[in-house]
């Protein structure tokens, strides 16, 4: 499960106003308060509020124990551990939930880019007659 509540405090340690991380990630701030209550948002708007945060995404999917050592000062930037004390075996826990989550989204990637592939092939065929059609 999400937890999108902790972008407040991720933007507050930015020194960054939700207004300004709203306009930056390209949202209305009534877009971003949607995302933190709804806890839900796209890849895309996720991937921006990671860059903006510098924060890896699993941040928003670890379990509440975690989440409650990011609002701590805890926070994991990147793929580091900001302060060692975390428990590894909770992070190891989540490792698996988190995988099957990014898994699911890289498989739909994957057939969203193989779609595309094929529609360019097509239509570099289609080009390559039409251009055929012209010089003939």
């Amino acid at each position: 499960m999400a937890n999108f509540k902790i972008i407040k405090d991720l933007a507050k340690r930015k020194n960054i106003s939700l207004k300004k991380l709203s306009e930056i990630i390209g949202l209305t701030e009534q877009g971003l308060q949607s995302i933190m209550k709804n806890n839900q948002t796209n890849t895309s708007t996720l991937e921006k509020l990671c860059d903006v945060l510098d924060v890896s995404a699993g941040v928003f999917f670890e379990n509440k124990k975690l989440t409650k050592d990011i609002a701590n000062n805890h926070v994991l930037f990147g793929n580091k551990i900001g302060n060692n004390n975390f428990n590894s075996t909770t992070i190891d826990e989540n490792a698996i939930e988190n995988s099957k989550y990014f898994i699911d989204i890289i498989k739909k990637i994957q057939t969203q880019i193989d779609t595309r592939d094929e529609q360019i092939g097509i239509l570099i065929k289609t080009n390559q007659k039409l251009a055929d059609k012209l010089l003939s």
